[in-house]
């Protein structure tokens, strides 16, 4: 959950989202440097300019900048370059995070006015469940999600975790009376789609928001490298209702299964 005053991301609890922060201080260095470099000529000519208008003087120098066809090739190779520099660096983080061969549960969310429909395809956590006595989340692999304000009952079902385990609940508007309760520690395939109108799968923590298109699946790939909760909500303008479906997921150690 985002604290405060929070003025950045947070904290990173994926593989993804940690690249992704490393690419925005990235991108922001250039930025920065730009807007630095531009800012001090900018502001260097107009006094320049200023100063010989005031003087009536004939700058050689400044008559050199106005039409100088080396720097005119720079400042337009440069700017391509950077770009080029930028593409490369996030088509590279994209490629990466979509192409995972290593895919160990798949997870259907379906978006709906205005809750989530999730289908869970656990191997693990089926031979798990028989294993040791059955968990109720495991029994039931399709659920709906629905905004919730009472107090949470499903603590009890994450594998490690006690009923005191959250100091202070609920979270206003991001409260669900069934979250997605899934594992940390593997390699997770989100399928993604919408049975109504177009809504937005989003968890920042993660580093995911992927719209849920009625007649489409899109496809998210994810390991959660911090157990824990993690909330978000839909992303896109969906109804009347839009600011109260939250995503709600818990994510226990999934190596207890080995």
């Amino acid at each position: 959950m985002p604290y405060p005053w929070q003025m950045t991301f947070q904290f990173p609890a994926s593989p993804f989202m940690y690249k992704l922060e490393i690419l925005h201080a990235y991108i922001m260095s250039f930025l920065t440097f730009t807007v630095t470099f531009v800012l001090f000529w900018l502001f260097f000519l107009l006094v320049r300019f200023m100063h010989c208008t005031y003087n009536n003087l004939v700058n050689s120098r400044i008559a050199q900048i106005q039409h100088n066809s080396l720097l005119e090739f720079i400042w337009t190779v440069v700017p391509l370059v950077i770009l080029l520099v930028i593409f490369s660096s996030s088509a590279a983080l994209i490629y990466d995070g979509a192409n995972k061969t290593n895919i160990e549960e798949t997870i259907s969310v379906v978006g709906n006015q205005w809750y989530w429909k999730y289908n869970l395809f656990f191997l693990h956590s089926l031979v798990f469940a028989i294993v040791c006595g059955g968990i109720h989340f495991a029994e039931h692999t399709e659920f709906d999600s629905y905004l919730s304000l009472d107090l949470p009952t499903y603590i009890s079902e994450i594998p490690g975790t006690s009923v005191d385990a959250r100091e202070h609940y609920p979270f206003r508007l991001f409260e669900v009376d069934r979250p997605l309760i899934i594992p940390a520690y593997l390699w997770l395939r989100f399928l993604i789609s919408s049975s109504d109108v177009i809504h937005s799968w989003a968890l920042p923590a993660l580093g995911i928001k992927c719209d849920a298109v009625p007649g489409r699946i899109n496809e998210v790939v994810s390991l959660i490298a911090v157990t824990g909760e993690y909330f978000g909500q839909c992303s896109e303008l969906c109804g009347i209702n839009h600011g109260f479906m939250p995503v709600h997921i818990w994510a226990y150690n999934g190596l207890l299964q080995e």
